[in-house]
């Protein structure tokens, strides 16, 4: 019989799961309605906990003011990573053609982007609970515990990770990075479920060769590398788009450079 303890943690470990995917779609939504830019500060939204729904609540400069708030953050970032060795990752940040750029309020944009960061910090309350209901597991198996704990982790460095994506005014990398660490948390949380049962339940594994365990992590970096590169491909083309002012969209892919155009072909891109 399963402990009670080990269908608890199933149960939140899947729920947690599901509700990261379900925040990996609703940033999709935010990414095809062009909602990135809908908060321009972080974590507040427009320097208020509760976003607003007119110009009128805005100051007549809005723009100069979040613009300079941008600025200054991201002059900080790349002194950081000047330090740190990523000179080029640094001119970058200032080398992106919108990085001055203001978006202009939308009501229904801001509050796209509002309610993705709520779901964003309701993911982070789960994946806490998830920690708490794998503290049984510090005897039985310590792997699951900090598969769990690990999680939470990176779930705080995707928040920050999300404040750089605004205050660098979706610079490609970054987004690229975004959404390549929520597959990593993904990745960690299902092994942990799976792993809980196994442990729980004392299963045998059903053994396989060397060679299909290298197959299948081939399979999984292979799979994981062509999503990445398909978000940066994405963001690429709407470097194109609004160069040219989003007329001739047959000839987006043809600007690209000749590696990102064969696979901005790619269906996983679009």
């Amino acid at each position: 019989m399963i402990p009670a303890f080990v269908r608890r943690f199933r149960f939140i470990g899947i729920l947690t799961v599901a509700a990261v995917y379900l925040l990996i779609l609703v940033g999709g939504v935010v990414r095809s309605t062009g909602s990135g830019m809908g908060c321009p500060d972080w974590p507040k939204c427009f320097g208020t906990w509760i976003p607003p729904t007119h110009i009128s609540q805005l100051p007549s400069d809005y723009k100069e003011i979040y613009t300079a708030q941008r600025v200054a953050k991201n002059k900080r970032l790349a002194a950081t990573l000047e330090r740190f060795g990523f000179a080029q990752v640094a001119g970058d940040i200032f080398a992106h053609p919108t990085q001055y750029i203001e978006t202009d309020f939308n009501v229904t944009k801001t509050w796209i982007e509002y309610l993705n960061r709520l779901l964003g910090a309701l993911i982070g309350v789960f994946v806490f609970i998830t920690v708490v209901f794998a503290l049984p597991y510090w005897r039985l198996d310590k792997t699951v515990l900090w598969l769990a704990f690990g999680s939470f982790i990176l779930v705080g460095v995707q928040g920050w990770l999300g404040s750089l994506v605004v205050s660098t005014n979706l610079l490609p990398i970054m987004v690229t990075i975004h959404m390549g660490l929520a597959l990593v948390i993904v990745a960690m949380l299902l092994y942990a479920v799976d792993r809980s049962q196994q442990s729980a339940e004392r299963t045998e594994t059903i053994p396989f060769s060397p060679v299909l365990a290298a197959g299948l992590w081939v399979v999984v970096l292979l799979t994981f590398g062509q999503i990445v590169l398909g978000t940066q491909v994405r963001e690429e083309v709407d470097l194109v788009a609004s160069s040219m002012n989003y007329s001739n969209r047959e000839g987006w892919v043809e600007q690209l450079g000749a590696f990102l155009r064969y696979t901005g072909r790619s269906p996983w891109c679009y």
